[in-house]
């Protein structure tokens, strides 16, 4: 490391109980997917409903919950919300994988032998899940 104390590479996360884990950064292509995604829930679009202005024009306008009329208009709301539910809920899956898997640095615990061991967190990351694509 040259030199370098770990506090210059990695970041402190402190838990609400005061538990500090340190991260390391995360590679810039894998937040650049994450940012993908979270961009794709952003784009989710209420459903709309159309106006007349000026006798000749159409506007179409998004709705909002005051502008719920109809039974149709509160099952379109409805799913909407539930779009957006489901992809906000995947987005946030996805982000707490990258972390735990590329942010977080876990140091194996002690066997109580002296000897290193990952078999207790073996079930955090079954073999050959640290590639992105398996998170992504």
């Amino acid at each position: 490391m040259g030199g370098a104390k770990m506090t210059d590479k990695l970041r402190l996360f402190v838990t609400r109980s005061g538990r500090e884990i340190p991260l390391r950064p995360i590679a810039t292509k894998t937040l650049d997917d994450l940012q993908i995604l979270i961009q794709q829930v952003e784009n989710i679009r209420p459903p709309t409903y159309t106006v007349k202005i000026l006798d000749e024009d159409i506007e179409e306008i998004e709705h909002d919950l005051t502008t719920l009329k109809t039974a149709e208009d509160r099952i379109a709301w409805e799913a909407y919300e539930q779009r957006v539910a489901t992809a906000s809920a995947e987005v946030n899956r996805k982000v707490t994988n990258a972390y735990i898997v590329f942010g977080v640095v876990m140091e194996p615990p002690d066997d109580g032998t002296g000897k290193k061991t990952l078999n207790s967190v073996a079930y955090l990351f079954p073999l050959g899940s640290r590639s992105a694509r398996s998170f992504m």
